[in-house]
């Protein structure tokens, strides 16, 4: 894909991956056209004979003040809330990766910057043996790979390091993502160390650090500035 971006990944579901994803379109729409693809969305629910995807209606509410708004594409929206695979298999439906990706890389042409949310974890599949490492291999576009900076992080961001370095997949850095407050001062030293030991042992740049923001909401703007400076080094 000749356009520039990032496609952002996660060490597992829940990391915050569509929060880094709005941030950044909020970020880049300063800059010029972007293209933003959720390709595969799971959960969604049929509202008046149209489907609504869980994740672009969040990046549609962060994007809310922001002109013009970027380009907001998902392809691919599925009723049960599971993995692609299961989820297009109970829809009774075959997801064909190649022409997914082809059809991002038409919608992209002309634009600035594109970036793509996937689903889950790397390992996700996407149909038969096919996952998002294969999606994101075939777009080609740097990785960001979204981390949750709690205890257990350390192996699920080397784990998915490993995975990409496998694959020969461009890796531009980790972005650590506090989705819950620390506790106590155990916690805070736990987490310092995540940082430093996945930077050391992962031998990758950690290029941000999300705020834990209390009572977060989409809706809310100084919440979004929060966010947006975080992201400084990304973009």
């Amino acid at each position: 894909m000749k356009t520039k971006g990032f496609f952002i990944t996660g060490t597992g579901t829940g990391v915050g991956k569509s929060v880094v994803m709005a941030a950044l379109l909020r970020r880049l729409a300063r800059r010029g056209r972007v293209l933003g693809v959720k390709p595969v969305q799971t959960g969604c629910e049929e509202i008046r004979g149209e489907w609504f995807a869980p994740d672009p209606e969040l990046w549609k509410m962060a994007l809310a003040d922001v002109m013009p708004m970027p380009d907001l594409f998902c392809p691919c929206r599925l009723a049960a809330p599971c993995s692609p695979h299961l989820a297009a298999r109970l829809a009774g439906i075959d997801i064909d990766l190649e022409s997914l990706a082809e059809e991002i890389g038409r919608r992209s042409e002309g634009g600035d910057f594109v970036l793509v949310e996937g689903a889950g974890g790397l390992l996700v599949p996407i149909r038969g043996d096919k996952t998002m490492l294969d999606l994101a291999g075939r777009l080609g576009l740097p990785l960001l790979l979204v981390a949750d900076n709690r205890l257990g992080v350390i192996n699920h961001t080397l784990l998915s390091l490993a995975a990409i370095r496998g694959a020969g997949l461009p890796l531009s850095g980790v972005i650590l993502n506090n989705t819950t407050p620390a506790a106590d001062n155990m916690e805070r030293l736990i987490r310092n160390d995540n940082r430093e030991t996945i930077r050391s042992l992962g031998q990758v740049a950690i290029v941000a650090e999300m705020p834990y923001i209390p009572n977060f909401s989409p809706d809310n703007r100084k919440h979004w500035e929060v966010l947006d400076a975080s992201l400084r080094q990304v973009v």
